[in-house]
């Protein structure tokens, strides 16, 4: 799943999906954090929830840090894998993302090919 407020972002992750070779990743966006958790709470069998959660960091009404913080906080999507991205880096926010149970945290690209690289490195 990937939470990103803008429509090119989410474009690029959408064809990169749609290029990948293997056929067996599927990808849901969402426009904000507030969508992601609705978009969860939705899910009545736990096989259909995400196996990987990436955030843009810069979001309306919720943001990365306060999502990651929401899932990290519940038994249902604790174990979710949650990677933030974000065009800035700053380690004081790396350092809280970190201790609310982050798995990684990225630059977002500025090409088409770091997209592609950014996202192997996601599926790995």
């Amino acid at each position: 799943m990937l939470a990103e407020d803008d429509l090119d972002d989410r474009l690029l992750f959408e064809e990169v999906f749609s290029n990948l070779p293997s056929k067996e990743y599927q990808l849901d966006t969402v426009g904000d954090g507030e969508e992601v958790l609705e978009w969860l709470e939705k899910i009545k069998d736990s096989s259909a929830l995400p196996h990987l959660i990436i955030l843009d960091h810069s979001m309306p009404l919720r943001n990365g840090r306060e999502t990651l913080s929401w899932l990290k906080n519940s038994p249902l999507y604790s174990a979710i894998p949650v990677i933030i991205y974000s065009s800035f880096s700053d380690k004081r926010f790396s350092d809280d993302c970190a201790s609310l149970g982050v798995t990684a945290m990225m630059l977002k690209p500025s090409t088409y090919a770091e997209y592609v690289q950014m996202i192997n490195t996601f599926l790995k």
